[in-house]
């Protein structure tokens, strides 16, 4: 009997940001792509993906435009983004806010050393993954299950 362990669990915030920017990549567009634009296509609330998208700016992601024509555009391209980097980043923006370290004391507890191990291992396997994920990659995907799909009438 094979079972999946569902170890791996990103932020809501993470899932977001990489939908957003697979949406800008599917739409490959060389004009800005507005927030309601964006969000409507990916069911995010706008003003969450305002925040998110402001966020990808200072991490590089994305280019703003000002203005009535204004919105966001990758600034790199599809092949040039992993995941991995992808998650990295918005995670390590999270993280910032969030730090509680050196407010718990650690005690080294038999097992330590080998759990530490292991985890390091999975993240490390999980890493490899994500890295090697671009958003071409997704683009390919998605086109191939919109290609294979076909809608069934029923009259």
């Amino acid at each position: 009997m094979n079972q999946n362990f569902e170890y791996f669990q990103i932020s809501q915030k993470s899932r977001y940001a990489i939908r957003a920017l697979l949406q800008l990549a599917l739409l490959d567009s060389r004009e800005p792509v507005g927030v309601k634009k964006l969000a409507d296509a990916q069911d995010i609330p706008s003003r969450f993906l305002e925040v998110i998208l402001s966020e990808l700016r200072q991490g590089g992601f994305v280019l703003s435009v000002r203005g009535k024509r204004g919105g966001y555009m990758l600034a790199h391209q599809p092949r040039q983004i992993t995941i991995g980097q992808i998650i990295r980043f918005v995670e390590s923006v999270q993280n910032k806010q969030f730090s509680c370290d050196g407010i718990f004391s650690q005690r080294i507890k038999a097992g330590d050393f080998s759990e530490n191990w292991l985890f390091n291992q999975i993240n490390g396997a999980i890493s490899e993954i994500l890295d090697g994920v671009t958003l071409e990659e997704l683009i390919r995907k998605e086109s191939a299950h919109k290609a294979a799909y076909v809608e069934n009438y029923v009259i």
